[in-house]
């Protein structure tokens, strides 16, 4: 027996685990083994191995083994399917007519329906690779497939009659009929389309190895409606998902419909429920993300005993296949370990909000509250966010452009921007020292910093547009560039801010309007002093007539806003005091250095 490799020895012995990364998505890296190392395993070493390896290692380690037919055979059918599309299906074929009828259904049932339209073309394609690579095996998985998935393939690129006893013989253009048997005759509905090619060597292939296929087929598409044709498929279709645990797509949507989350939290209970435990079989590679992803999901499940947690698993898969559906994430690698990651980390935020991040009640959530309704409970959370962010885009950054947007600092625009996707993403770039990328929100923590930094950039446009009454077109068409902390957009408020206060206290209309030398004369005589150290400093009544002015404008608003404004003008006049620290003297000449919190004339 030939000597095993390092990394051979190490799978099969258990001793090296794969991430869940490396297990589910491809790296492109080769599997360091020979058709000899593979083939010295046993079929049980083979198989654990099988298991392990991302999907374009599945694939070579399946056609370095002598028995790829019973591997193949043995794999369920969502991992084959992705074991294809990482090889590349037209270098996969041999793996599609290996497989079982079940298999090869499952594989078309996954890529060639978007939600209940059929998409000929695309099992078009499937056959054409299969009769390409082996043409006769792939008649007998053809033949073993439903036949209306066949016959309403060919509704969607022929229309048959039968020419002798067509009542409309004389009006048909024979140049435009094709015949394989001089007995049924057919036009190509489109004869240009790209795919007519591919068509004629099906229906070749059909006629001479399946022609009871062909037969029944012909005589259908003369009599049947091909309305009546595509529901009964599409009807068969939706039964076949839903046996391996795959709802309707208008049945998936239900999962993103809102729920309230104060209310679900105050009257929902914690009365236990019976759960039926899930069969102790391996998972597809999947759902290894759903369940290994660091959480307070994956904590909580880790503290239930094994029954419990076998007892959830279905129901949290099945939840993990609706949200799959519901995105039309099947078919994409990438979109599937996004949509997963999306399952557990919305479901873990879910269960943090219910639980109060206790650890203990988040584990008996776990198994009273339905999942279902836990995820809804995170992801209404983060819809809330997502409105909100759609309408300061809508009112604000649409209308008013990139001058809007140059009074939001960057990281907000990119929180915005995440925000808005669908679904709505957290923006790591908002934290210190974050990386620059979008990904689903997975704690609260994550979820009050989002909404302090947007609710921050609300407030200020609304103080200054709505509060303030100034006009954001006239404004956002002037000089708005201040030199002070450049990368810090708010100073831009503090300059549109205080010059329409400091043209109030001059007795002219508050409004951002250049000051005119005088105005700036008197603003200098009545709000610095001489601070002893060579500079200046802001008088000691300017924070309290600050104040008084500004407390005209918010009366009425409620207590955040007032306090907000509060903070705001304090802010705004210690920016001015640090530029007057540099004044040497109060005179216009000396005082340039304010134009960046002043408009000046």
């Amino acid at each position: 027996m030939a000597k095993k490799s390092d990394l051979l020895r190490q799978i099969a012995e258990g001793r090296r685990e794969l991430s869940a990364m490396e297990r589910l998505f491809p790296s492109f890296a080769n599997l360091d083994l020979t058709e000899e190392d593979v083939n010295a395993l046993t079929r049980a070493e083979r198989e654990t191995l099988l298991r392990r390896l991302d999907y374009r290692r599945k694939y070579q380690l399946l056609v370095k083994s002598d028995d790829l037919v019973p591997l193949v055979r043995g794999m369920p059918p969502e991992d084959l399917y992705y074991t294809i599309e990482a090889a590349g299906r037209t270098d996969a074929m041999d793996l599609v007519v290996a497989a079982t009828p079940e298999q090869v259904t499952h594989l078309l049932d996954m890529t060639c329906w978007a939600k209940d339209q059929f998409l000929p073309e695309e099992i078009l394609d499937w056959f054409g690779y299969m009769i390409l690579h082996e043409p006769e095996a792939a008649m007998r998985k053809i033949r073993a497939l439903d036949p209306e998935l066949v016959i309403l393939l060919l509704s969607r690129f022929i229309k048959v009659r039968r020419y002798e006893w067509s009542d409309d013989r004389n009006e048909i253009d024979e140049d435009r009929l094709a015949t394989l048997d001089e007995y049924y005759h057919f036009e190509f509905i489109d004869p240009d389309s790209p795919k007519t090619e591919r068509l004629i060597v099906f229906l070749r292939m059909l006629y001479k190895l399946n022609h009871d296929l062909y037969m029944r087929a012909m005589e259908t598409l003369i009599w049947e409606l091909p309305s009546n044709l595509e529901e009964l498929t599409l009807r068969a279709h939706a039964d076949r998902l839903a046996d391996r645990g795959y709802p309707a797509y208008l049945d998936a949507i239900a999962i993103l419909a809102p729920l309230d989350p104060e209310t679900y939290k105050r009257e929902s209970g914690l009365e236990s429920r019976k759960r039926t435990p899930a069969p102790t079989v391996e998972l597809p590679g999947l759902y290894h993300p759903l369940l290994a992803q660091e959480s307070l999901l994956a904590r909580a499940l880790a503290s239930l005993d094994e029954p419990a947690r076998f007892g959830l698993r279905d129901e949290l898969v099945y939840l993990a296949n609706r949200l799959l559906v519901a995105r039309e994430a099947l078919t994409d690698l990438d979109q599937v370990k996004e949509t997963l990651r999306e399952a557990n980390s919305t479901l873990s935020l879910g269960l943090e909000y219910l639980a109060d991040g206790d650890l203990a009640r988040a584990a008996l959530l776990c198994e009273t509250a339905p999942f279902q309704d836990v995820f809804r409970v995170g992801y209404s959370l983060v819809l809330r966010l997502h409105h909100r962010a759609g309408a300061f885009q809508e009112k604000w950054l649409v209308p008013y452009g990139r001058r809007a947007a140059s009074l939001v600092a960057q990281p907000v625009r990119d929180l915005v921007g995440a925000l808005m996707q669908r679904p709505p993403r957290y923006w790591e770039g908002a934290e210190l020292d974050g990386a620059p990328v979008a990904r689903p929100f997975q704690t609260l923590d994550e979820l009050a910093r989002a909404e302090k930094l947007l609710g921050r950039v609300e407030f200020l446009f609304d103080l200054h547009f709505r509060l303030l009454a100034q006009n954001p077109e006239e404004i956002l068409a002037g000089p708005l560039d201040v030199a002070v902390e450049p990368l810090d957009p708010e100073l831009r408020f503090a300059k549109i801010f205080l010059t329409v206060f400091a043209n109030a206290a001059s007795g002219r209309e508050p409004a951002y309007r250049p000051l005119s030398p005088g105005d700036l004369e008197a603003r200098l005589a009545e709000w610095f002093v001489a601070d002893g150290k060579g500079g200046h400093r802001l008088r000691d009544d300017l924070p309290r007539l600050l104040s008084d002015w500004l407390g005209r404008y918010v009366a009425r608003e409620a207590e955040v806003v007032r306090s907000s404004a509060a903070a705001w003008a304090e802010r705004c006049l210690d920016a001015l005091d640090r530029l007057a620290a540099g004044l040497p003297a109060l005179a216009r000449g000396e005082a340039v250095s304010l134009s960046q919190l002043l408009l000046l004339a």
